[in-house]
């Protein structure tokens, strides 16, 4: 069985170099982006779709709840388990009612961090199909 695959995206490379580390030790196959285009293109690229998605609400450009409706619009995208990640607590509404299946306050520790992506790693459809 392979290990799940997370796609992390930040524009702030210390957070993502920080979400790489934490979750590669913990077993996972993370790949990053540092934008929402760079996240669509990442996303349906042919390493093969993520199992999650880690993403930040507040990045130049496309924000994160941009980035997810743009994501939704992809075939095989649809059902992919996002967790938004912001500095600022209000925005955790915005980030549920994009779609998001949780949301992180920033800074947040190892622990909190793990229990989120097992909590969209189990809530996923392909867990249920044998990821």
């Amino acid at each position: 069985m392979r290990p799940a695959r997370i796609l992390i995206v930040d524009d702030e490379p210390a957070v993502v170099k920080g979400l790489r580390m934490r979750l590669g030790i913990a077993g996972y196959d993370c790949r990053t982006a540092d934008g929402g285009d760079e996240a669509l293109r990442a996303a349906t690229s042919e390493d093969g779709r993520p199992d999650l998605i880690l993403l930040d609400m507040r990045m130049p450009e496309r924000d994160g709840p941009a980035t997810l409706a743009e994501l939704r619009r992809v075939p095989g995208m649809r059902d992919v388990p996002v967790i938004m990640i912001s500095g600022d607590e209000t925005d955790r509404g915005r980030a549920l009612a994009a779609g998001a299946i949780d949301f992180l306050t920033k800074p947040y520790g190892g622990e909190p961090l793990l229990a989120a992506v097992e909590r969209g790693l189990n809530a996923s459809p392909a867990n249920s199909s044998g990821r």
